[in-house]
């Protein structure tokens, strides 16, 4: 569980300089600047991975087919009620969740008015957010009620998406959205975190697998949150998908009582 959330920790780390530094570098150079940016960015990171040295094997991995994995994964799907809910949380989650953030630009547009800037203070602001998640998942350490962390974090995600879309204040927006990074960034994690543990170690690169496939799901949501934008409006459509949210929880609590108890 530290580990995993010491991960999450470095990826929301840098996010709060580049979410900044993003909305700046486009209000002066332009749109496709960040581009560039995140381009070298890129190849500085493959440049200082290649000097990583002294990785132990720990154990020899057998070859299979493409095949083999698949069906190997379906088994696992199958066979574990437990990584089967967590993977219908996983892709609803994606979908109605994580999708929030195709509409950013039209919230600081459109409804608040703040410009490209104002869109990179969003994103600095929900990295902080999850450098604070990443933070208290790390101290609780081997926590017991790990599944109760997991809904809680659902339901509080779609929560924050509902308040954040009906906020017309830049300020309580920034709060709001700090909300959805701390929830969005630990349920991310605990999702890694409770995938790995409910299978055995040999199965671990398939559940990997599993989440992975779950989050694919994620394309779907956007295109359709844009859909319904252009219908209802920015902050009703997204609404509606925190509302969904919601009554996913309300629904994976009551059909999968054992997800409290993970």
């Amino acid at each position: 569980m530290s580990g995993i959330s010491l991960n999450a920790v470095g990826l929301r780390g840098i996010g709060i300089i580049g979410g900044a530094a993003a909305g700046i570098i486009i209000h002066l150079f332009g749109l496709e600047w960040p581009f560039f940016v995140i381009t070298a960015a890129n190849i500085l990171a493959i440049g200082i991975t290649a000097y990583i040295r002294g990785i132990e094997e720990r154990a020899v991995v057998k070859t299979q087919s493409l095949w083999s994995d698949l069906v190997e994964g379906i088994q696992i799907v199958r066979n574990n009620r437990v990584i089967l809910a967590l993977m219908v949380m996983a892709a609803t989650c994606e979908m109605f969740g994580f999708s929030y953030s195709v509409l950013l630009p039209v919230f600081a547009r459109d409804i608040l008015d703040v410009g490209a800037v104002g869109l990179g203070m969003f994103s600095a602001v929900r990295s902080v957010g999850g450098l604070i998640a990443g933070l208290i998942l790390a101290s609780l350490g081997d926590y017991k009620y790990k599944g109760r962390i997991q809904l809680g974090l659902f339901l509080a995600f779609g929560v924050s998406l509902i308040l954040f879309a009906n906020s017309s204040l830049y300020p309580l927006s920034l709060f709001f959205i700090g909300i959805v990074g701390i929830t969005a960034a630990g349920h991310d994690a605990m999702q890694h975190i409770l995938f790995q543990l409910n299978v055995t170690e040999e199965q671990r690169g398939r559940a990997m697998g599993i989440w992975q496939l779950s989050i694919g799901f994620g394309v779907l949501g956007s295109v359709a949150l844009g859909a319904l934008a252009e219908t209802l409006g920015a902050s009703l459509a997204q609404s509606v998908y925190g509302a969904v949210m919601v009554i996913i929880f309300v629904i994976l609590v009551l059909i999968v009582p054992k997800l409290r108890n993970l």
